[in-house]
């Protein structure tokens, strides 16, 4: 303040007259108020430092009005010592650049109210030590000043200087990117997200090393793991110190492969899965995003507790072999006969992919024609029968089977079902449920009729399969305003024809075909139709 000239305020009064006069007005306004709650001494210099505000350049009047439209509220959080470094923070900032200095008095009213006087020498500090003389440094200060009310809503002080920091070591890298990610802090920090502290020194050691990888990082973080249970986020924060720096792994990548394979698996197994990858990245974090990948896959054939057994092997694999992760890398990823095999040992389901090869025998030696055995998956794309993609089907060339069976405990029971399955799909194209009989001649003249011109139809469809069929009645009397009806009608009675020729012609298949249909028969009991509804036929 020793360089600051010490007018009397009918001078100030008197100068203030050369610029708008919205900036005198608002000077009387607040003198008036301040000359009862401040000693005289801290008043005479407040108003000084505003009218040197003012004289700065030719639009310093606009900062000007604003350090005295604020100071009413400031100074009801300050005492006047405090108050006094304020206004001095005021102009130092107005000097250094009018936009700075707006933004900062226009945020102290309300920043005041969470922050200790002790604290705003330091809170100016952190904030212009972003600003480097550029328009982009100037617009990254700008918005730190605006956004941190907001902020100091929910961080401590100290983590806003943590936060500071860390925005200041991002913007070295790009002002653009820094610019970002407060904004996609703002909305991080206003979900009640718990582990700032952990964020904030995650977002370090990215900036630092990869510093690319932190705008993929924030968004996973602010559209989907801010949605994990507290307990999760701090278990996969302790995970990514462990794995930054990991030759070849982004952060990014990593939250987004957890997300997803948490998102696909039973959420009451979470906990536990979380557990079992914490142990993967402590003992072979070159193997984490492999098993990571896997975890989906690997439950279609193992429940919970066979996952933990196969990967406790693969831990072992690799604290057995020391410095060569070789090994471990393929057991997890799945490339290796060990790991495999141990899959098949503990597992009672069974996979098509292990036996498809057998499966085509099967169904070649039943028919006594080369038969093709594919994955039912593939039935959503060709859009073939009557199934679901996990369910079995055909199109009278290929017999599609579900990629894994785990109806059963025992493997012995699930090959079964398998055989069952094959079975009946085969039989569809051996008893002619592919195949019309030309020379059928109804007696009845309607059925007769209908019949003629269903065949008409069937005739010129270009369908291989016999979806074409079901096509076909959905559109024909009395089935056009109850498709489905035609659909149920035709599977039940072929169905029925065709199950019924199976358990008459393989004997050994006998009993667990019939058990399988008691199942399907006891499942279907369960089921009622959607809201209740009834057909009416």
């Amino acid at each position: 303040m020793d360089n600051t000239s010490k007018f009397p305020s009918n001078k100030i009064k008197r100068l203030l007259k050369a610029y708008p006069e919205d900036l005198s007005k608002k000077y009387l306004e607040s003198r008036e108020i301040l000359v009862t709650k401040l000693p005289e001494e801290i008043l005479i210099q407040w108003e000084n430092i505003g009218l040197e505000i003012a004289q700065l350049s030719s639009r310093s009047w606009e900062p000007s009005l604003l350090y005295f439209s604020s100071s009413i509220k400031v100074q009801q959080y300050l005492p006047s010592g405090q108050f006094l470094g304020w206004c001095m923070s005021s102009l130092n900032l107005s000097k250094e650049s009018n936009k700075i200095a707006e933004n900062f008095l226009n945020a102290s009213p309300q920043t005041m109210v969470r922050l200790r006087p002790r604290y705003i020498e330091d809170w100016v500090s952190r904030v212009t030590k972003l600003h480097k003389g550029t328009w982009k440094s100037t617009n990254l200060t700008c918005k730190l000043f605006e956004y941190t009310p907001i902020i100091l809503e929910t961080l401590s002080f100290d983590q806003f200087c943590k936060f500071s920091d860390f925005m200041e070591l991002l913007s070295n890298r790009s002002y653009d990117l820094a610019n970002e990610i407060i904004d996609s802090s703002i909305e991080i920090f206003n979900s009640n997200f718990q582990d700032i502290d952990e964020l904030i020194h995650l977002s370090v050691l990215i900036t630092e090393n990869e510093w690319r990888d932190i705008k993929p990082t924030y968004e996973i973080i602010k559209n989907q793991f801010i949605k994990l249970p507290n307990a999760h986020t701090r278990i996969t924060f302790d995970m990514t110190r462990r794995l930054h720096g990991l030759s070849g792994l982004k952060i990014s990548e990593f939250l987004q492969l957890l997300i997803r394979t948490l998102s696909l698996t039973n959420k009451n197994d979470n906990d536990q899965i979380l557990q079992m990858i914490q142990q993967v990245v402590n003992n072979v974090p070159i193997a984490t995003l492999d098993f990571l990948n896997n975890i989906p896959r690997l439950l279609d054939t193992l429940d919970i507790d066979q996952l933990d057994q196969w990967k406790s092997q693969g831990i072992r694999l690799a604290i057995d072999q020391d410095t060569n992760t070789s090994p471990a890398s393929q057991f997890f990823k799945l490339q290796s006969k060990e790991s495999q095999d141990l899959i098949d040992k503990i597992s009672s389901s069974v996979e098509l992919s292990r036996i498809k090869d057998l499966m085509k025998l099967y169904c070649t030696a039943l028919s006594g024609e080369d038969v093709l055995v594919a994955g039912s998956k593939n039935i959503t794309e060709k859009n073939i029968g009557w199934g679901e993609s996990d369910l079995a089907t055909s199109d009278g060339k290929t017999i599609y089977l579900p990629d894994v069976i785990k109806r059963y405990n025992k493997k012995e029971d699930n090959f079964n079902f398998y055989k069952v399955l094959a079975s009946h799909q085969q039989a569809l194209t051996e008893y002619g449920s592919y195949k019309y009989d030309y020379n059928l001649d109804p007696i009845n003249p309607r059925s007769k009729a209908i019949f003629k011109a269903l065949l008409d139809q069937i005739n010129e469809s270009d369908e291989e399969h016999a979806t074409r069929i079901a096509k076909i009645l959905r559109g024909s009397f009395p089935f056009k305003h109850d498709p489905k009806l035609a659909d149920d009608i035709f599977s039940i009675v072929e169905e029925y024809r065709v199950d019924q020729l199976i358990l008459k012609k393989y004997p050994g298949l006998r009993k667990f075909y019939k058990k399988v249909q008691l199942e399907e028969l006891n499942n279907r009991k369960n089921k009622e139709e959607p809201n209740n509804e009834r057909r009416e036929v």
